[in-house]
């Protein structure tokens, strides 16, 4: 895993602590900022995340409409953009440019946003998206629950066994 550093970071210093350390106590990598994260997949499958914290176009009303736009100005070349700030998390798989594309927004792991109620957000929702990528061919897919992820792969491997 790896952290996008964010607008509300620096809250964690009201109990004492400094959140770059506590991230780097946990090896996790820090970005800061926008840009591509190359990944390769099974050392073979090329993977390219557009990753910023925010991005111009943030709507209530369609969620992923900041990625989508981040995509499309940003980073045409780009598989998936991964935004964090809004307090709802979203995602959206879709064709630009004939091909499927992802856009994630990450929401928040507060258990009761009264900044998100106040502006009509509502429950922020479970976090965590999970991004699977394929190995052997260009394909991704995007699960909203870890578990629903989990399950999949377990589902699987245990088809595989019964061949």
């Amino acid at each position: 895993g790896a952290v996008q550093t964010g607008n509300h970071d620096d809250f964690i210093s009201l109990a004492g602590m400094r959140f770059q350390s506590f991230l780097r106590e946990a090896r996790c990598p820090i970005y800061s900022g926008e840009g591509i994260l190359n990944i390769i997949a099974g050392g073979r499958e090329r993977y390219q995340i557009w990753w910023s914290h925010t991005h111009w176009g943030t709507s209530k009303l369609n969620i992923t409409n900041a990625a989508k736009r981040a995509l499309q100005f940003n980073a045409p070349e780009a598989d998936l953009a991964l935004l964090g700030h809004t307090h709802q998390a979203a995602f959206e798989m879709f064709d630009m440019a004939g091909r499927t594309r992802g856009a994630i927004v990450g929401g928040t792991y507060k258990l009761y946003d009264s900044y998100g109620a106040k502006w009509g957000m509502g429950h922020p929702g479970q976090p965590g998206m999970t991004v699977m990528l394929w190995p052997n061919q260009h394909k991704f897919q995007i699960y909203k629950d870890p578990e629903d992820a989990r399950d999949f792969i377990l589902g699987q491997i245990a088809m595989r066994r019964r061949r």
